[in-house]
């Protein structure tokens, strides 16, 4: 197979990750926290395991805070603190199997992972005010 062909089919197989919108450590504490707690429990409620929950949260941190940032994810409870003084805790009773809406929820924290969406709006480019509203 020539070599353009293969590099033709290697782009069109890739994801292409988006450039970070801002830098970390630009937003607040406040906006990081309500942004891991609206991903959080979306990622909870399409039913992804709860590590995997914690650790692309803690990727997610990364890319928006320079502030630590404690995590506890249980199967209805998700409790996150940024910094010192922003706490949130949200607790579920709702879940769904559906690859629809975990798809949906699913390109959210990939992009909020690459730092590609306003930690305001954790929904950009997806429609709605929240990423558990791919769920509704």
């Amino acid at each position: 197979m020539p070599l353009s062909r293969l590099r033709r089919l290697w782009h069109a197989v890739r994801e292409e990750t988006p450039p970070p919108v801002v830098a970390p450590g630009h937003c607040s504490d406040a906006e990081v926290a309500a942004l891991l707690a609206a991903l959080g429990v979306a990622m909870v409620e399409v039913v992804q395991p709860t590590q995997l929950v914690t650790e692309r949260l803690h990727a997610v941190a990364a890319r928006y805070t320079t502030s630590r940032v404690r995590i506890a994810t249980l199967p209805t409870l998700l409790v996150i603190q940024v910094g010192a003084d922003h706490n949130q805790m949200e607790i579920t009773t709702r879940s769904t199997t559906q690859l629809d809406h975990a798809g949906r929820v699913d390109t959210i924290a990939r992009l909020a992972a690459a730092g590609a969406i306003a930690a305001a709006d954790p929904a950009t480019g997806v429609g709605g005010d929240d990423p558990r509203a791919a769920l509704a």
